[in-house]
């Protein structure tokens, strides 16, 4: 506890967040062409007239009944909730300022990025991670990292404090809650914001580590990392005697003011009080009006965010711990798009090679013809002369197929059979594995969003070279093997095949290029290439989706696979066409 009890200078006590003239409603959007059109659109007022302020040094509680609103104003805070939302209506005069800075514009502050910590009711915890590994993560995008040797001091520290010394380096999905709990608060504390905000940081504990939990939120917020330390929780009785201030969201959508210290209120009468009513229509004009005019503001928005958005995707360039998490998590995908899935690609390569050639060549390759002969003419000279004949054009015949053949396999079938494959495979399974970052109650995506790092961005570039890349590398390998298949069932259905005029008629047809490269590679490294970018838009796009509800997640998988694959055929139709002219 040596160094978690260290006090520094206190910070001036500057008011660092305002809220004046807080009035905010959610509504829904008219039922157009339903019966109900022209009743209007359906509102229901969640703040009305809120004016509070922290200062430098505050900790706040944040209590109001279940679904009052309490996580909007950490959602707002954080950037989550964008105020330009056609859901949302905001009194034209409301402020909401953090450290000065404007959060009802039209975009969030890029100042603020880095500056606030939260801690999720559902953690966020990267599950893919050890839980050295998610406090380093946190770390390594901190806008304040330390030195790296005083990092894994301040680390083995942080762990001690916590009781996670014989836990780092275990996988978070094999801890405990009450272990998770403790992880994501290390991970907090790694990160080292100016301002911490936790959503019921002791649900998952019980009593003797709910106290200690507050204990180190405290002694955290004593050592002046965090300005301002914003809390809600329904344990209230465990964190009242360290607050500072008391924020009640009312019945009646106001926000009651309280400072614990001077006299003690009961709390839980004030949360067992019903909330009243404040639904209202809004007229088709005003929603319309309203709607028209947070579409304006978003796009003002993106178009202002466009540059920071640019810059933010070359931060792995510029960031080398940062861009070392992305080659991580590339190499992940890599592996289970490309590496785990190459021996299903062999085995699939080698069968269709076999059953695509045993099927073109058949077991008797025109000798069926002559045979007939034979049976017409009887067995006199000629059918003699028929068979001395068939010794010859047989060979030359096969040749000429299997070198027609070879290029095709080359160029089309097995190219196109791979990337279908891939999109069936890899491209459903990438979209499986956003969905679960993307789950609302587990809060991953969410906690990237947080430590300043785009998930969009963050997995779209790894995606885009897994799936182009992986494409190429798969589709030539699986010709490999498809070569192979095709060999061996050529020397056993033909007898008249061996392995030098396999070899010679099956590499002629290729065409090689310098003596490596087959004719029309440029091409199928396109094709492949757009078909694996085009399943990793894909996968980006549906497995990134928020989603209300588990039955959603079966319909994105779905639409994933089935729009992948379209476009795969497509892309290769295209460029095929193109080859052919």
């Amino acid at each position: 506890m040596s160094e978690m009890s260290e006090m520094t200078t206190p910070h001036p006590r500057t008011e660092v967040l305002s809220i004046t003239n807080l009035t905010l409603s959610s509504s829904a959007a008219p039922y157009n062409g339903s019966p109900e059109a022209g009743e209007g659109a359906k509102s229901s007022l969640l703040y009305r007239d809120v004016n509070l302020s922290a200062r430098c040094g505050d900790i706040v509680l944040l209590l109001g009944a279940s679904g009052s609103g309490k996580s909007l104003l950490m959602n707002l805070l954080i950037g989550k909730v964008s105020p330009t939302s056609e859901s949302l209506m905001i009194s034209p005069e409301a402020s909401v300022k953090l450290w000065g800075q404007e959060l009802l514009n039209e975009r969030y502050p890029s100042a603020l990025e880095g500056e606030l910590g939260v801690l999720f009711q559902g953690l966020g915890l990267l599950e893919d991670l050890t839980a050295r590994q998610n406090l380093n993560f946190a770390h390594d995008h901190s806008a304040h990292p330390d030195a790296n040797d005083t990092w894994q001091v301040r680390l083995e520290q942080l762990a001690q404090d916590l009781g996670l010394s014989d836990h780092l380096d275990r996988p978070v999905s094999a801890l405990s809650g009450g272990q998770r709990q403790r992880v994501a608060l290390a991970r907090l504390l790694a990160y080292r914001s100016r301002a911490m905000l936790f959503d019921e940081p002791t649900s998952a504990l019980d009593p003797l580590s709910s106290e200690r939990v507050v204990q180190m939120i405290q002694e955290a917020h004593r050592r002046a990392e965090s300005e301002l330390t914003l809390i809600i929780t329904h344990d209230y009785t465990s964190f009242l005697p360290i607050a500072d201030q008391v924020w009640v969201v009312q019945p009646d959508r106001t926000i009651r003011v309280d400072q614990p210290a001077r006299a003690p209120i009961d709390y839980l009468e004030l949360l067992k009080q019903p909330a009243a009513s404040h639904e209202h229509l809004l007229s088709d004009e005003v929603w319309l009006e309203h709607a028209a005019q947070q579409r304006d503001k978003q796009l003002k928005g993106k178009l202002k965010a466009t540059p920071h958005r640019l810059a933010r995707l070359a931060q792995p360039l510029t960031h080398p711990r940062r861009a070392m998490w992305a080659a991580r998590y590339g190499a992940h995908l890599f592996k289970e798009v490309v590496v785990r899935g190459l021996p299903f690609h062999l085995i699939a390569g080698l069968v269709v090679g076999m059953i695509t050639t045993y099927f073109t060549f058949n077991t008797h390759m025109g000798t069926v013809a002559l045979e007939r002969l034979v049976e017409l003419q009887g067995a006199g000279e000629g059918s003699r002369e028929l068979v001395e004949v068939s010794r010859f054009v047989l060979p030359t015949f096969f040749k000429e197929m299997l070198a027609g053949f070879s290029a095709a396999m080359y160029r089309a079938l097995i190219p196109l059979f791979t990337c279908v494959c891939v999109a069936a495979r890899g491209g459903t399974a990438a979209t499986a594995y956003l969905s679960g970052m993307r789950d609302p109650s587990r809060h991953e995506w969410d906690a990237l969003i947080a430590f300043g790092v785009s998930p969009r961005a963050f997995f779209g570039v790894q995606l885009i070279i897994t799936f182009s890349v992986g494409c190429v590398l798969l589709s030539l390998l699986s010709f490999i093997s498809a070569s192979l298949g095709s060999l061996l069932t050529s020397l056993w259905t033909n007898p008249l095949c061996d392995l030098n005029l396999w070899w010679g008629a099956f590499i002629g047809g290729l065409k090689l290029k310098g003596g490596l490269l087959p004719a029309g590679s440029a091409a199928l490294a396109l094709k492949t290439a757009l078909s694996g970018g085009c399943i990793a838009l894909v996968a980006l796009f549906y497995g990134s989706r928020a989603r209300a509800k588990p039955q959603e997640v079966m319909s994105n998988l779905a639409s994933s696979n089935v729009l992948s694959v379209l476009l795969t055929l497509i892309v290769f139709f295209v460029i095929l066409v193109l080859e052919t002219r």
